[in-house]
């Protein structure tokens, strides 16, 4: 499971965010599932399977995140269940990529048997076809149904490719990004899918554990840091062209001082 899985899973792990997941999507909205009543299940099972040979052996399987609601229904994101006792399972694949999905969304789509079962419709008498039941975070079409913050980070997602977009979505809902907790943090740094973003959250963090963190000011520190690197590479670009440090300081609209600095720092000869 990479970094990111990690951070988003932890993050879904809360039981209120998790069943406020199952009510905005299974539900709409309405207040079904309780966090009270939620019961956090075993993230890994044991399993004896044998071989060809006959021989047998043990083997882990991991989930992702379980609850028992009410002690009766197990509710899943992304899990793989494996006990003695069968309970009924609700699956929610939670898809957070930018790219819209595309890949099967039923089991005969999964197996490559829908054109044969549609020939031979008696098949489906003897396999069920089951629909995935998709998440895809990105295009959720009323983040406002969720009453936790996955209101606030999955009306992000929508704004990911945009980054003049993002920062007037987190400067808008600035009362929520500027006062983050440490999961939160590190799961909209894994939405993002930003590197820089997760160090300089490593940097700030220093091995604290209950801090609040401030998106809006990571953000717009980020920004000016962009901007800043883009200024420098044009500079060198145009020292390279053989214009004057006063020509190149006017370019980029910067100051002479600051312009030595980043041509001397390149080691390109004035």
């Amino acid at each position: 499971m990479g970094k990111a899985d990690v951070a988003v899973r932890q993050w879904l792990s809360d039981k209120g965010r998790f069943a406020d997941l199952f009510n905005g999507v299974v539900f709409q909205g309405e207040e079904v599932v309780l966090a009270g009543a939620l019961e956090e299940q075993k993230e890994e099972a044991s399993l004896i399977v044998t071989d060809q040979n006959k021989n047998e052996r043990t083997v882990q399987k991991y989930r992702d995140i379980v609850m028992r609601w009410n002690g009766k229904l197990n509710l899943a994101v992304l899990a793989i269940e494996a006990q003695d006792k069968i309970y009924p399972v609700i699956t929610l694949v939670f898809y957070y990529d930018m790219k819209e999905w595309d890949a099967a969304i039923d089991l005969y789509d999964m197996m490559g048997i829908k054109a044969e079962v549609e020939k031979y419709p008696l098949l489906k008498q003897y396999i069920s076809n089951y629909h995935i039941n998709l998440i895809d975070a990105e295009r959720i079409e009323k983040p406002e149904m969720f009453r936790t913050d996955l209101h606030e980070v999955l009306g992000m997602l929508r704004y990911r490719g945009d980054k003049s977009g993002l920062q007037t979505y987190v400067n808008d809902n600035e009362s929520y990004f500027s006062n983050l907790d440490q999961d939160s943090y590190y799961a909209i740094g894994s939405f993002l899918k930003s590197k820089r973003l997760l160090k300089k959250i490593e940097a700030d963090n220093q091995g604290r554990k209950e801090i609040r963190l401030n998106m809006c000011k990571a953000l717009e520190e980020l920004y000016e840091d962009g901007i800043e690197q883009g200024k420098r590479d044009t500079a060198i670009n145009l020292k390279r062209m053989g214009l004057t440090l006063d020509q190149i300081a006017q370019a980029v609209e910067e100051n002479v001082s600051v312009v030595r600095v980043w041509l001397e720092g390149s080691k390109l000869k004035k």
